[in-house]
């Protein structure tokens, strides 16, 4: 059982899986093992997970002074998806308001790091 939480730990630390811990606890002479991430959602209601996501992609951007690539599957897993549905969901007006204006900010900010043609 630990040797298989090191194991995902591992693997989750080669994929550069950001902010996680291994929880371990001795119970009946065993060690149990849990690996518990930011993104873990079982606790958070829908509100907070939007949230958490809108924060991790704005600070993303703010940081790498550029927008998440298509061609990263770490970064199109975490980040590109995530925008992609919220921009369908924008132009379908099905996002609530309160968050499409967050979201509207968010692509301002984006539109500001376009990637830009260098050989026009």
């Amino acid at each position: 059982m630990y040797f298989d939480c090191l194991i995902v730990s591992l693997h989750l630390i080669k994929r550069k899986k950001h902010n996680f811990e291994v929880r371990c606890k001795k119970e009946d002479g065993l060690r149990l093992c849990r690996l518990s991430t930011e993104m873990e959602r079982k606790k958070m209601d829908q509100e907070t997970r939007w949230m958490t996501k809108y924060n991790e992609v704005k600070t993303f951007i703010e940081t790498n002074k550029r927008n998440p690539s298509k061609y990263d599957a770490i970064e199109r897993g975490l980040y590109c998806n995530w925008i992609r549905h919220n921009r369908k969901l924008l132009k379908a007006e099905q996002l609530k308001e309160d968050r499409a204006e967050l979201f509207e900010k968010l692509l301002a900010k984006m539109e500001e790091y376009k990637r830009v043609n260098q050989y026009a």
